[in-house]
């Protein structure tokens, strides 16, 4: 299973932004990508969802990098989702 940090480093890339790109985007320091990317922070709903829209994700998406349903996530993971989801259908909505 991808970690999460290695799930946004690889969307950044895909995206084709550098850390200081994302973090104009966001809003962010690029000191605060660079930790999320190692996985020593984990974002909160707000940075969450500035990511999400800066990397072109929703972020039911990007919760789903902490574990895929598929592989067996657990409970508490699958419910942390459900907010996103519905965050998801809000700016689908749009």
């Amino acid at each position: 299973m991808t970690s999460f940090g290695t799930a946004i480093r690889k969307a950044r890339e895909q995206a084709g932004l550098s850390q200081n790109d994302l973090a104009t985007a966001t809003g962010l320091h690029r000191t605060h990508i660079s930790l999320l990317e190692r996985g020593r922070r984990h974002p909160q709903l707000e940075t969450l969802v500035k990511l999400s829209r800066a990397l072109d994700v929703t972020p039911a998406q990007m919760l789903s990098w902490y574990a895929n349903p598929q592989d067996g996530a657990t409970a508490p993971v699958q419910r942390a989702m459900r907010p996103a989801r519905a965050i998801s259908d809000l700016s689908d909505a749009r």
